[in-house]
């Protein structure tokens, strides 16, 4: 193959070496399951609390919240889903032929599992969590099974 432009290789394009130590901590998750997420979770996060939130405690979390705040939640949740099920009914797939035997297009296509970052930032703003993917909303395809949310703590 000719390249008529390629970039150098930088240190920063080149990480064997993670690539190498992530091969190895999947296959350790794989084999020892959650025992081993607890092992680095201690290891790199400095972290001793249970990995999973039981449903008592959240209930707990959740009985000291004020009802007014509990509100407000529920009307920023109704305004986020109402424009997710706007910005979803303009999803379609398509097709265009720019030039003669060149066609460009999207195409929708099912997912049965899916998997996102919501980031933090400096602001902290209860859309956040909000806008996580949830089973069954706007938020995510119907076919979709299994999600899975992260964001920092």
């Amino acid at each position: 193959m000719i390249y008529l432009k390629q970039a150098a290789s930088s240190a920063e394009a080149d990480h064997q070496d993670v690539r190498d130590l992530v091969q190895v901590m999947l296959a350790r998750i794989a084999l020892g399951g959650e025992a081993a997420v607890l092992d680095y979770s201690r290891t790199f996060d400095k972290w001793q609390g249970d990995i999973i939130v039981s449903r008592s405690s959240l209930r707990a979390a959740a009985d000291q919240v004020p009802e007014r705040l509990k509100d407000d939640i529920r009307f920023a949740h109704a305004n986020i889903r109402r424009f997710a099920e706007a910005q979803r009914a303009t999803l379609s797939d398509c097709a265009v032929e720019i030039l003669p035997g060149l066609t460009a297009g999207q195409k929708q296509i099912p997912v049965a599992a899916a998997g996102c970052y919501v980031p933090g930032g400096r602001y902290s703003h209860i859309s956040r969590p909000v806008r996580r993917p949830d089973r069954g909303s706007a938020f995510l395809p119907r076919s979709c099974s299994r999600w899975i949310c992260a964001g920092p703590t």
